[in-house]
């Protein structure tokens, strides 16, 4: 069983006879638009979080990103700038310790990256599930 707080709505049975959970999981990550990340954290002796490590990206992420499906650095080594106070790294801390699933936007320009970005965050057993997109083609406000 997991040790998400927020429960996983329960995949039918029937769609699983039909769509085993491996091959199903395995064409999300080859065939989503949107960019998945699935992030395992890095914890200090006392329990506290103080960097992920990338288990896998989509292909979706992996262009976005320009990384292999497992990254050797860990989150902090590749984007330093999202550890600022109220940033995506603290959105990431907070979602695993609280377990609820949770959704930001954020405009990163940092690191190589000038983008607005649509992020969905939810634990999934030890770590966190991203969901995320770039949007900066959408429409934006005259404050944006």
């Amino acid at each position: 069983m997991s040790d998400s707080v927020a429960a996983l709505p329960a995949l039918p049975a029937e769609v699983l006879a039909q769509f085993p959970a491996d091959d199903l999981l395995a064409g999300i990550f080859a065939t989503s638009i949107t960019a998945l990340v699935l992030l395992k954290p890095v914890r200090a002796a006392d329990g506290t979080v103080v960097d992920f490590t990338f288990a896998l990206l989509s292909q979706a992420a992996q262009r976005m990103l320009n990384l292999p499906a497992q990254p050797t650095k860990t989150h902090l080594e590749l984007v330093p700038g999202t550890a600022e106070p109220g940033g995506i790294f603290d959105f990431f801390r907070e979602t695993l310790a609280s377990g609820q699933p949770a959704h930001r936007n954020f405009n990163y320009q940092r690191d190589g990256f000038d983008a607005y970005y649509r992020l969905a965050v939810r634990r999934v057993g030890p770590g966190l599930l991203v969901s995320f997109s770039d949007t900066a083609d959408e429409e934006r406000t005259p404050v944006e």
